[in-house]
């Protein structure tokens, strides 16, 4: 047997079925199986015997098969050609919203005279591309319910279990297939009744066994209980004996408790992760350099972090004034350097610059007036000749005089000064 080669399109996706398969190969069998393990099987393939109990055909591998037969080939053409079987199956579906099909032709060996197989396929539509080329290659998937005297529609994929009979009698050269839910009684009419002549499909030996595969999504298919009887008909499985579903269900929805913690977990990793890069950020926005003259004459220097704090972020209500392009901030007296930048501190100034004082309405006396003067005096008297170098203001002017608390003046603002020497 061939295996397909994969969907052709979204409604082939999925490939789930059972097949009951006889093919070239003791002269009368019966047996009864609740514990597939018991059987004396060969398998190949995905095929496996979970808990050495259920006969497991496929599992979540893709694009692969299972198979399983029994070991001792029948004479067909010697014995009374008829034959009897029923089994308990279920098929586990892993997306049970998508049609499940499956072949065991392929293109190049379909419609072949050599091939001596009787299939029974449980499948759940028509479907041309996959060679299913006419409507009477299945029935619909019904079983007749005696009790209402109709047919109901069974779905094959809900992970139920499903009772299948399958009798052939040679005399009259006829078959039947029944299907119905579990633990509901063999109706009393098939699902498919045909005359066929299976003398002229057989050799003279047949086997019987399972098959499954699967494509590109995936299902688990199972046996669960197997009786067959050559020239006469099976035992009627024990419905008590027939083991349960196997444990592992595709997995439920998460319930809200569950859909909480994964939340805050997501929450909490995320939040490492935010403050890793934050951390990392601020350490690179108060990176501070060093110059070799800074140590020599260990001005007093103040880190940008400390500025930064002290000013509130440098926020527009902590600005005492403008001067060309840059901002005075309150603060502390110092320096600042970053990234080639200095940034100077001053003492904080309560009062602001004369022009300003004078502006917001304020007046001031000519004692006050002087005593500011001899602030600005003493400061350029150090510039000029308390330091090393000269240095030259070359801006004094009201906006760059600047008062205290105590209207004590202060000179400011030396971005164009520059120093020389006499």
């Amino acid at each position: 047997m061939a295996r397909d080669k994969g969907s052709q399109s979204f409604w082939m996706m999925i490939t789930s079925f059972f097949v009951i398969s006889m093919v070239l190969a003791q002269e009368s069998l019966q047996f009864v199986y609740y514990s597939l393990g018991k059987a004396d099987l060969f398998a190949d393939g995905m095929t496996t015997i979970e808990d050495d109990r259920r006969l497991k055909l496929t599992n979540s591998s893709m694009r692969a098969t299972g198979h399983a037969f029994i070991r001792t080939p029948i004479s067909f053409i010697n014995t009374s050609p008829y034959f009897s079987t029923e089994f308990v199956v279920v098929i586990i579906a892993e997306d049970k919203n998508t049609e499940t099909r499956k072949r065991i032709f392929s293109k190049t060996n379909d419609n072949r005279t050599d091939n001596h197989i009787l299939a029974v396929e449980l499948d759940t539509n028509k479907n041309p591309e996959a060679l299913e080329n006419s409507d009477n290659h299945s029935e619909n998937t019904s079983y007749f319910d005696d009790t209402t005297r109709m047919n109901r529609t069974m779905v094959l994929r809900n992970s139920e279990r499903i009772h299948a009979w399958i009798k052939y009698d040679g005399d009259q050269k006829w078959l039947n297939v029944t299907l119905a839910p579990f633990g509901t009684p063999k109706p009393s009419f098939p699902l498919l009744s045909i005359p066929v002549d299976l003398s002229k499909i057989f050799k003279e030996q047949i086997y019987f066994g399972f098959s499954g595969s699967t494509s590109v999504l995936t299902s688990h298919q199972y046996v669960l209980g197997w009786s067959l009887s050559i020239g006469g008909k099976a035992q009627s499985l024990d419905i008590a004996k027939v083991l349960d579903l196997p444990h592992h269900q595709p997995s439920p929805p998460l319930t809200q408790v569950q859909v909480i913690i994964i939340s805050v977990i997501s929450a909490v990793v995320l939040l490492v992760i935010l403050s890793g890069i934050m951390y990392v950020y601020f350490n690179n926005k108060y990176a501070e350099e060093f110059k070799q003259w800074e140590q020599e004459y260990s001005p007093k220097r103040f880190s940008f972090r400390t500025l930064y704090r002290a000013t509130r972020g440098f926020k527009e209500n902590r600005v005492l004034g403008v001067r060309g392009f840059r901002k005075e901030h309150s603060s502390v007296l110092g320096y600042c350097r970053i990234k080639g930048k200095f940034l100077l501190v001053y003492v904080y100034m309560k009062n602001g610059s004369v022009s300003g004082y004078l502006l917001h309405g304020n007046s001031l006396s000519w004692s006050q007036r002087v005593h500011i003067v001899k602030g600005v005096a003493s400061a350029l008297h150090y510039l000029h000749e308390g330091w090393v170098q000269v240095i030259l203001h070359r801006d004094i002017k009201g906006s760059n005089v600047l008062l205290d608390e105590n209207l004590n003046g202060k000179l400011g603002d030396f971005g164009i000064a520059t120093t020389t020497r006499i």
